[in-house]
C-alpha cells in the first residue's frame, strides 16, 4: 500500500489521467481481493455519501450515472486495509516526496507564467496550482519543525525547509485563490494547537509562529487588495465607500451570491411542491444542467455557493448529513492525535490534505478529483497515529 500511495501522489501531480486510472485500479483491487477494512473514523459517513451520490443520480439524472461512480464510489478507496508499521514507514518519506514535487514544479510554473500567461504546472490551472502548493508548504514546514525539535536549534536543514515553505506560500498567495488562502492559516493554527497540546513546541514557538502568521497575512492581504477586484471591493465596503448590496456581494463572492439565490429557490420549490424524496436524497450530481437558472448562468452544472446549499441540492438532507459528519469526525480525529516524539510530527502530513480541502470547500463542493487521494492519506494517518 505504501508503493500505491506514492504512485498516487506522483501521478496526481504529473497527470490527472494516470491518477484516475490508478484510482480505478485501486477500487478494482479492493473488489477482487476483498481487502476491505470497516474500521476508520470516516467509514459510515463515507458509505452514506457514496450511496446517496449514486442513488440520487441514478433516479433523477441517469445521464450522469457513470460520473457519479467517480464522485461517489471512488471515495471508498479509504476502505483499503493498512498496517501500522507500513503506514509509519510510508509517511516518514511522504513529506520529502511532496517537497521534491514542489521544487520540481517551480521551473514549469515560471515557464507557463512567462510564455503562456497561465498560472499552472503539469495539468489543471491556477486552482490546482494553489491546491498542490498549499500541501507542499505544510510538508516543508513539518520537516522544519521536526528538525528544530530534534536538534533543539534551527539547523541549516531546518532553514532550508523554512525557506522552501515560504516560497511555496508565495506561490499560493500569487494564485489569488481565496479557498486555499483561507485553508492555509486555519490548518496552520490547528497544527500549532495539536503540537502544543502534545508538548512538542513551546509557548515561545507558538508566539513566534502566530506573529509570523499575522505579519504574513497582513502583507498578503495588502498585496491582494491592490491586485484583485474582489479584495478591492471588500475594502471599499468595509470603508463605507460602497454599499453592501447584490452587486458588491456578487463581485466579492465571484457571483456566488446569485448562484446561492437560485439554489435557495430550488429548495423552496421542492418544499412547496412536496418533492420530499428530492429533499431527502437530492437531484443528483451536476443537476444544474437540467434545473432552472434565474440569476446564475444557465449552462452551469452546479449551484456553487455555500456548501450547505450546494450539497443539499445534489445530495439532499442525507447526503449533506454524511458530509457534515465527515467534517466533524475528520477534525475530531486530528485534534485528538497523541504524538509521543518529534519523529511523529511528520506523520501529520497525512491529515493535512483532507483538512485543507474541507476548509477550502466551504464555498465550493465536497467532491474533488483528488479527494480519493486525500481520504487514503487520512487513513494512513489514522493507522500511523493510532
Amino acid at each position: 500500500m505504501g508503493v500505491y500511495l506514492t504512485l498516487l501522489l506522483v501521478s496526481a501531480f504529473l497527470s490527472i489521467s494516470v491518477y484516475e486510472g490508478l484510482v480505478i485500479l485501486g477500487m478494482l483491487f479492493i473488489l477482487l481481493q476483498r481487502r476491505v477494512e470497516k474500521r476508520g473514523s470516516l467509514f459510515f459517513p463515507l458509505m452514506g455519501f457514496a450511496g446517496i451520490t449514486v442513488a440520487s443520480t441514478a433516479i433523477y439524472f441517469p445521464r450522469m450515472l457513470i460520473k457519479s461512480l467517480s464522485e461517489g464510489l471512488f471515495q471508498l478507496i479509504y476502505l483499503f486495509s493498512i498496517e501500522k508499521a507500513e503506514a509509519r514507514k510510508t509517511l516518514s518519506k511522504v513529506p520529502y516526496l511532496l517537497t521534491f514535487l514542489g521544487i520540481l514544479g517551480i521551473p514549469l510554473l515560471i515557464y507557463n507564467e512567462v510564455k503562456t500567461d497561465s498560472y499552472k504546472i503539469f495539468w489543471g490551472g491556477v486552482f490546482e496550482t494553489a491546491q498542490f502548493y498549499t500541501i507542499f508548504l505544510f510538508a516543508a514546514f513539518l520537516i522544519a519543525v521536526r528538525d528544530i525539535k530534534a536538534n533543539k536549534n534551527i539547523s541549516r536543514e531546518a532553514l532550508f525547509y523554512i525557506f522552501l515553505s515560504t516560497i511555496f506560500l508565495l506561490i499560493v498567495v500569487f494564485s489569488h485563490r481565496r479557498s486555499y488562502l483561507l485553508a492555509a492559516p486555519v490548518v496552520f493554527l490547528l497544527i500549532l494547537l495539536l503540537l502544543y497540546r502534545n508538548r512538542l513546541i513551546s509557548s515561545r514557538f507558538v508566539i513566534f509562529s502566530l506573529t509570523a502568521l499575522l505579519l504574513t497575512g497582513s502583507v498578503a492581504y495588502a498585496y491582494l487588495s491592490t491586485k484583485d477586484i474582489r479584495f478591492k471591493t471588500l475594502n471599499e465596503v468595509i470603508l463605507s465607500k460602497k454599499k453592501l448590496d447584490a452587486k458588491t456581494l456578487n463581485i466579492i463572492s465571484s457571483s456566488r451570491y446569485n448562484i446561492m439565490l437560485d439554489g435557495i429557490n430550488i429548495i423552496a420549490k421542492d418544499l412547496e411542491e412536496g418533492r420530499y424524496l428530492n429533499l431527502l436524497i437530492g437531484h443528483g450530481i451536476r443537476s444544474g444542467l437540467y434545473l432552472p437558472h434565474e440569476k446564475s448562468p444557465k449552462n452551469w452544472e452546479r449551484y456553487e455557493s455555500i456548501i450547505l446549499i450546494s450539497e443539499l441540492i445534489e445530495r439532499g438532507v442525507l447526503g449533506l448529513a454524511s458530509i457534515i459528519f465527515i467534517y466533524l469526525l475528520s477534525f475530531k480525529k486530528f485534534l485528538n492525535i497523541k504524538l509521543s516524539s518529534e519523529d511523529e510530527i511528520i506523520y501529520l502530513i497525512a491529515f493535512i490534505p483532507l483538512l485543507m480541502h474541507l476548509i477550502a470547500s466551504v464555498f465550493t463542493f465536497f467532491w474533488d478529483a483528488l479527494l480519493p487521494l486525500y481520504l487514503l492519506m487520512f487513513k494512513f494517518g489514522e493507522k500511523a497515529c493510532r
